[in-house]
């Protein structure tokens, strides 16, 4: 009995330690996976500042390194905060949709429409106004391309790339809700309207409330009809 008891203690002392070491083992990688997390709050709270300063590229950048530096998390601790590193990846990647949609608006309303958006049945005079309004619009003219295009709409209601045109000078007037209206037009009018689509599918990304699925409908609609993939976009779409 004498020996069974010592033996017994003996079983106790090693699962005691080795239940400790455990406990230990786990409130060290408590702390870790603590530090690393605020470490991480702190990336993301430089990317808001760069935002916020208006430093769009280093924001970009450093959204995207924060999403990577949560799905690292993740996989080492995957039940720590996991509500919250969900929220705040779910919270970079629309803030990363939005800095990349800007940045090709912006880009769309000085690049020229693709020949597939310009109609050969245009009257001469009709293709004349549009073709000046192209070059308006590339050189930043966006107040003198709205007012052309306004007076094209009126005289020529049908006209899809008078729409297009008067979609990108309110994008670059900072009117994107009004863009959008004016893309959703041009497109009814033409559903073969490969820049219409293309444009239409930034802008759903870049709305207060974005509607991914039917970005990504119209972004693939505009690659059927010829438009160039784009492999950040086709990524923030998840395509």
């Amino acid at each position: 009995m004498k020996l069974k008891s010592i033996s017994f203690v003996v079983c106790f002392c090693v699962c005691f330690a080795l239940c400790s070491e455990s406990v230990l083992a786990a409130k060290k990688m408590s702390r870790k996976a603590e530090r690393q997390f605020r470490s991480i709050t702190a990336l993301l709270e430089k990317a808001d500042q760069k935002l916020e300063s208006g430093d769009s590229e280093e924001a970009t950048k450093l959204y995207g390194a924060t999403i990577s530096a949560y799905q690292e998390f993740s996989s080492k601790y995957s039940d720590a905060n996991s509500d919250i590193v969900k929220f705040r990846v779910a919270y970079c990647r629309n803030q990363l949709m939005s800095l990349l949609a800007s940045d090709r608006i912006a880009k769309q309303a000085k690049e020229k429409p693709s020949e597939a958006s310009v109609s050969s049945t245009l009257s001469p005079d009709l293709s004349s106004l549009i073709a000046e309004s192209i070059e308006l619009c590339q050189k930043g003219q966006y107040d003198k391309v709205e007012s052309s295009m306004r007076i094209a709409i009126k005289n020529n209601p049908n006209c899809s790339q008078a729409y297009l045109l008067l979609s990108s000078a309110c994008v670059g007037k900072g009117k994107l809700d009004e863009a959008m209206k004016f893309l959703e037009k041009a497109i009814k009018i033409d559903p073969s309207n490969r820049d219409a689509h293309y444009n239409l599918c930034q802008l759903l990304i870049r709305a207060e409330k974005p509607d991914f699925n039917a970005a990504a409908g119209h972004y693939k609609i505009s690659i059927e009809l010829g438009s160039d993939p784009d492999v950040d976009l086709e990524a923030v779409l998840n395509l």
